[in-house]
């Protein structure tokens, strides 16, 4: 899924603990796994440098290559659109609650970013490939949908459009918003 994708539904699933931070940022990193447990379609990361399969592939023949790494030409741009991701993530969940984010907007960032948190612990397991990152890791590689949508983005931005309007439909009903 993309970045946008886990912080709507972590911030959406946070919005039933508004006052209980605590369990709004738990219940945004456990989403996460949930929606990874999904088929879905992710785009691709260019550079070596922040590329999950590269670096932790050379991790796991123990030959180090990850922190040996150096930022290449696509180091920027896949940064920048990281970061959009993101940044679209949170502003959708801000202005889906915007008539009441003056009570809540922090619970909400909070799932987002329990809800995001697991990929960049990803990009910390490539560069420290050790407990309780690898846990983690394994965790995340196991619960991962075998199947992907990746030769397939129309359909799998679609279905992740469609996950977020569900998502955002089911916490307001849940919410009484």
């Amino acid at each position: 899924m993309t970045l946008a994708t886990h912080a709507v539904v972590g911030g959406a699933a946070a919005s039933l603990f508004p006052s209980h931070p605590v369990m709004a940022f738990l219940v945004g990193f456990s989403s996460h796994f949930v929606l990874d447990a999904i088929p879905h379609w992710d785009y691709k990361i260019l550079s070596k440098f922040a590329n999950s399969d590269l670096a932790m592939a050379a991790n796991a023949h123990g030959s180090k290559v990850s922190r040996t790494l150096k930022a290449d030409r696509y180091f920027i741009y896949d940064l920048l659109r990281i970061g959009s991701d993101a940044l679209l993530g949170f502003l959708i969940i801000l202005l889906a609650w915007y008539p009441v984010l003056d009570a809540n907007w922090k619970i909400l960032v909070l799932g987002a970013i329990g809800g995001i948190l697991p990929d960049f612990l990803q990009f910390v397991y490539m560069r420290w490939p050790y407990q309780p990152m690898v846990a983690l890791q394994k965790f995340h590689l196991y619960i991962h949908a075998r199947f992907r949508l990746n030769d397939r983005p129309v359909i799998g931005v679609l279905s992740q459009m469609l996950v977020i309007a569900v998502t955002l439909f089911a916490a307001k009903y849940l919410v009484g918003f």
